[in-house]
């Protein structure tokens, strides 16, 4: 099973985090869309030379053109060759992003998600067209209509609810990853009903099921729960050691 943590890059020390996740045994950085910062840039800027872990920058379609997107992964490429992925999302727009608006057009961040949905379907085909690298495109999703673009992407992503009330099983050959939010010793009063309230050892059987079902990955997605990022680190540790894998 591969690890990888979701962050929003302009909360977190990113160098000294790479150099935790790695020295854990997690296999990869997600570094979701952020107003307050472009990912590409601060990735170029703290990526670790001699880091082995996978560097995924998150893109919202209706925010830049598929073939400026292009440019930049074959610049990336020329100085950083295979560290950076692709995550293609229509994201999920909180009240501050719509302030900001995006950009001037006829889907921004106050489209609705099906909208959103529908122009990431577009634009993923386009840069099928212009695609000048074979960096890894991960697509991903709370609804399970990612499905419909795995002919255009190399991995899908899907929530783990969504997964678990809907499929509970893979629906396509691409390989196959989830995203989900575990809150390790946190108050289930106090959490966000979209999280997973759990103990190490709920967690390491339910990360065993899904490795059973042959899914790939698990995105830990955690973003604003600054607490949990140790626990999660932690369990990814003593996971992958009770596995006999080698870290890093």
């Amino acid at each position: 099973m591969k690890f990888y943590w979701f962050c929003r890059h302009n909360y977190f020390d990113i160098k000294n985090l790479f150099v935790k996740l790695e020295s854990a045994g997690f296999d990869g950085v997600l570094l979701a869309y952020a107003q307050m910062g472009d990912p590409f840039s601060v990735l170029a800027h703290n990526i670790m030379p001699s880091s082995k872990m996978e560097y995924i920058v998150a893109v919202r379609p209706y925010l830049i053109s598929p073939q400026y997107v292009s440019e930049i992964v074959e610049s990336f490429e020329s100085f950083a060759p295979g560290r950076l992925s692709l995550n293609i999302v229509p994201g999920a727009v909180i009240d501050s992003e719509k302030i900001y608006g995006g950009i001037i057009g006829e889907v921004n961040d106050s489209s609705s998600q099906e909208d959103r949905r529908n122009f990431l379907g577009e634009w993923i085909k386009e840069y099928s067209q212009c695609r000048k690298t074979e960096n890894k495109i991960y697509v991903s999703g709370h609804h399970c209509d990612i499905v419909e673009y795995s002919e255009y992407s190399d991995s899908l992503i899907m929530n783990y609810r969504v997964y678990n009330s809907d499929y509970g099983y893979i629906p396509v050959s691409k390989p196959f990853y989830i995203s989900m939010s575990p809150v390790i010793q946190g108050d289930p009063n106090k959490i966000d009903k979209d999280d997973m309230v759990v103990s190490r050892s709920d967690l390491k059987e339910i990360i065993e099921k899904l490795e059973k079902k042959g899914v790939e990955g698990i995105f830990f997605h955690n973003p604003m729960n600054f607490g949990q990022l140790s626990y999660i680190i932690d369990f990814v540790k003593d996971y992958k050691a009770s596995k006999q894998y080698i870290t890093h």
